[in-house]
């Protein structure tokens, strides 16, 4: 997308280029997202080799709860991935009729 962002002509069809550029910016978030979330993961896994040697029960408590913030950031970037079809972003329209029910 950077590649056919950068040729001659991109911009020709404004609606389709902002859409794109819109698309780039999406995907770029997500990837930093996810590299967030690795370079914390592989830090806290690095802290706990450390703490276990010293068995430090402050920093362990610390360190649980920023692993239990990474799992609670996990699960949402999760369903965002999980939401992220062509047609996700669309509105819905959603009927409920009452009835006899059990």
């Amino acid at each position: 997308m950077r590649r056919q962002s950068a040729e001659p002509g991109f911009w020709d069809n404004p609606d389709n280029a902002q859409k794109t550029m819109q698309e780039l910016a999406a995907l770029e978030a997500d990837v930093t997202d996810w590299q967030e979330l690795r370079s914390r993961v592989v830090e806290l896994a690095e802290l706990l080799d450390l703490v276990e040697d010293d068995d430090e029960d402050g920093l362990i408590d610390e360190i649980t709860r920023d692993t239990t913030a990474a799992e609670s950031r996990l699960k949402a970037m999760r369903l965002r991935l999980m939401m992220s079809g062509p047609h996700d972003s669309r509105d819905a329209i959603l009927t409920v009729y009452a009835g006899a029910g059990g």
